[in-house]
């Protein structure tokens, strides 16, 4: 019985070893791996039971291969390959995005457009999940006489958390997506506006009234002189776009503060970036 025993603790071992991930030491990270594994993390840090992940390096347990597959436009998924990986891209006319601009972008959208099944943004805070590994390609491409200056980013990860590049045995959504740490809604700053209640938080589920001034209305609602904001459990509101007041025969009536947690919609005449994310 010992000797079973023995072999047992020795097996474990090396199977933890096997699947110990090789982190790249902190003290070295270029400015894009920082940013790489800062915005991850935020996200990662919004759910219960999610560890940190760390810029991972290839090893035994894994090559990865995230920079030159990158170098190549609209390069697809890996197959065969013991990682999970995520890609997609971001551009604009005139001049490229900074690296870490466009990695932060990208990154944001996985997250944001996650679904109910194992996919970008389910990998993006799969909890088993320890490394991850980036690079990027860029491309000028022009489109009716403007260019447009695009970053192609992969990401891959280790232990995988979808099976975009062939990975198997990833395990369970149930298992590996935790559950959000409740952040309190902060109240927003509307300009030409009253916000009540007066509480500069609210919980779950509570709801911000947002009431436009006399004369007034809800922009892109000019029916409407009031709007409800209900506080979501990772701190953004329902509806997500930012409620402006503007003048009843006018457009927008001077600038407006942001909600801190919602997420705002505006589209520049000036500078118009575009985001295209690829899916498998």
């Amino acid at each position: 019985m010992a000797s079973h025993s023995i072999l047992s603790i020795l097996l474990f071992s090396a199977f933890i070893q096997a699947t110990d991930a090789v982190c790249k030491d902190t003290s070295t990270l270029t400015d894009d791996e920082r940013t790489i594994v800062e915005e991850h993390n935020k996200y990662r840090q919004k759910h219960e039971d999610t560890p940190d992940l760390c810029y991972g390096v290839s090893g035994e347990d894994v090559t990865f291969t995230a920079d030159s597959m990158s170098i190549a436009t609209f390069t697809p998924h890996s197959t065969g390959k013991a990682f999970g990986e995520n890609k997609g891209n971001i551009g604009q006319p005139g001049s490229y995005f900074t690296n870490s601009e466009a990695y932060t972008s990208v990154i944001k959208s996985w997250y944001d457009y996650r679904s109910s099944d194992p996919d970008e943004g389910q990998q993006v805070i799969w909890k088993s999940t320890k490394q991850v590994n980036c690079g990027y390609g860029q491309s000028a491409l022009t489109v009716q006489s403007t260019t447009f200056y695009s970053h192609f980013i992969f990401c891959q990860y280790f232990p995988p958390g979808n099976t975009l590049a062939g990975a198997q045995d990833i395990g369970v959504v149930a298992d590996n997506i935790g559950e959000f740490i409740p952040v309190p809604c902060e109240k927003p700053t509307v300009a030409n506006a009253t916000v009540t209640p007066a509480s500069a938080t609210l919980n779950k589920d509570e709801i911000y009234t947002v009431t436009c001034n006399e004369g007034f209305v809800v922009l892109f609602d000019e029916s409407e002189s009031s709007k409800n904001l209900t506080c979501n459990i990772d701190g953004s509101f329902t509806p997500s776009v930012e409620v402006k007041c503007k003048k009843s025969d006018d457009s927008l009536a001077g600038p407006t503060g942001a909600s801190p947690g919602s997420s705002v919609l505006s589209i520049s005449v000036t500078v118009l970036a575009f985001l295209v994310l690829i899916f498998v």
